[in-house]
């Protein structure tokens, strides 16, 4: 069975003082740390471009699908400031 690469050659590894790393290793360590940070970041940027373009409501929605603020808080404070008339 042939592999798909030659692998006839010396590894490709990065170092860093006592750290080898392979480079394919490199590429999963660095995709895994942009794909966390995807995820910490989406549901705010998402929220935020709601709220500008005018849909609050579907902003707060996704904000509460995706568990960045508490449910219970949020929706007292928003049926307390419904119940006051407007200034």
């Amino acid at each position: 069975m042939a592999a798909i690469f030659n692998l006839n050659h010396p590894p490709h590894v990065g170092h860093w003082h006592f750290i080898y790393l392979s480079v394919p290793n490199i590429i999963v360590i660095a995709v895994m740390l942009v794909v966390f940070a995807l995820a910490i970041l989406l549901p705010f940027l998402a929220a935020v471009l709601l709220f500008l373009f005018g849909l609050s409501d579907l902003a707060i929605a996704l904000l509460l699908l995706s568990g960045v603020i508490a449910s219970t808080g949020w929706s007292v404070r928003k049926q307390q400031a419904q119940r006051r008339p407007p200034s």
